[in-house]
């Protein structure tokens, strides 16, 4: 077991059943209390993802998640304590941690 699991511009190579198993496999080898953090880029919604397709064409052919979708999909993996931070103009953290058991 694990203190922590990170994805670094990983999980937008995943299409969504196997972001759900990442997360799934992230809390499996968590400690309790342990932290998962994603690190990608992430859109706010469809019209997000389209306009910012539209002006960076080398993004298109990936599974960029949305804000409302990648949350959601850890959360059902059992994470608790979800939060999301935005660095930067695309670019999204999301860490959530393993409750205790």
């Amino acid at each position: 077991t694990v203190d922590i699991v990170v994805s670094a511009y990983a999980i937008h190579h995943l299409d969504d059943g196997a972001k759900a198993q990442a997360a799934c496999e992230a809390h499996r080898v968590l400690r309790p209390r342990g932290a998962f953090v994603v690190a990608d880029t992430m859109f706010r919604d469809e019209a997000h993802k389209a306009e910012a397709l539209r002006a960076h064409a080398d993004l298109e052919d990936e599974y960029q998640p949305l804000l409302t979708t990648l949350p959601l999909l850890v959360e059902q993996a059992g994470f608790v304590d979800v939060r999301l931070h935005q660095p930067g103009e695309l670019v999204w953290v999301l860490a959530g941690r393993r409750g205790p058991i």
